[in-house]
């Protein structure tokens, strides 16, 4: 089911990006393994600092994100669908790409970093929230064009009376969902690559817990279940968690 249409053009751009992530991030972590396997290590009285290139990683995937989401803010209504697509095609690249990094860590740093292995569970079930929400995009129709100019003459005539408001509200719900598809894409992210970054077991809990719970409400607010909770709409809500629970059983 969610490797249909692999060599679409929404596919090959998944592919492209995720590969170019993957192969960005390996290589400075190639390198810094490399560093710390080095003699020229310096130390600071008996503590060996060598875990200077997880914090550069760590401030440099962070700025990333942020370039990420911003763009995709912008572009997203105006080319919904090529979002979409693009979407359903990377949602099961999080499990790839993380399995490979995770591989990648324990070949290279050895049994410390077996318990990365934990991160391939969040990958998978972020995936599967991806493509869900991406499903519902495309049968229940839920995303338009032209968001920004819409509300944009919204607010240009501004009246206080109480249909105004209410039409606004409906707009900004609408809106949410965009919101949700951005921070589910970039939740997905944070996912695929959270083996860039050598936590403790504890520390990892708390990243995994942080991520998942953040893909599952953008989850809600991308499939329509927040348009429609607004509209009263609580059989498609129903229907959208039953559909979810199919995938997990089927996907999973």
């Amino acid at each position: 089911m969610l490797f249909e249409n692999f060599f679409s053009l929404d596919s090959l751009i998944a592919l492209t990006f995720s590969a170019a992530l993957t192969i960005k991030y390996l290589k400075i972590n190639f390198k810094a393994e490399i560093r710390n396997q080095s003699h020229n290590i310096n130390g600071n009285n008996n503590t060996i600092n060598i875990y200077e290139m997880d914090k550069i990683n760590k401030k440099n995937f962070k700025t990333l994100s942020i370039m990420i989401a911003a763009f995709l803010l912008v572009i997203f209504p105006v080319y919904p669908s090529l979002f979409i697509g693009i979407m359903k095609s990377f949602s099961w690249l999080p499990l790839v790409i993380c399995f490979l990094g995770v591989s990648f860590q324990i070949y290279m740093r050895g049994m410390r970093r077996l318990y990365d292995l934990v991160y391939l569970i969040p990958s998978l079930i972020v995936g599967v929230l991806m493509y869900h929400a991406v499903y519902l995009a495309y049968h229940e129709g839920y995303i338009h064009t032209g968001i920004y100019s819409r509300v944009f003459n919204y607010l240009s005539e501004p009246y206080g009376n109480l249909a105004y408001l209410e039409g606004l509200n409906m707009l900004l719900v609408e809106l949410a969902a965009y919101l949700g598809f951005v921070f589910l894409f970039l939740s997905a992210i944070y996912i695929s690559f959270s083996f860039i970054v050598e936590r403790d077991f504890d520390s990892a809990n708390k990243y995994i817990f942080h991520w998942t719970i953040t893909a599952f409400i953008c989850n809600f607010l991308a499939s329509g279940m927040m348009f429609e909770y607004v509209h009263g709409g609580f059989s498609y809500i129903e229907y959208a968690y039953k559909l979810l629970l199919y995938f997990f059983m089927n996907i999973v």
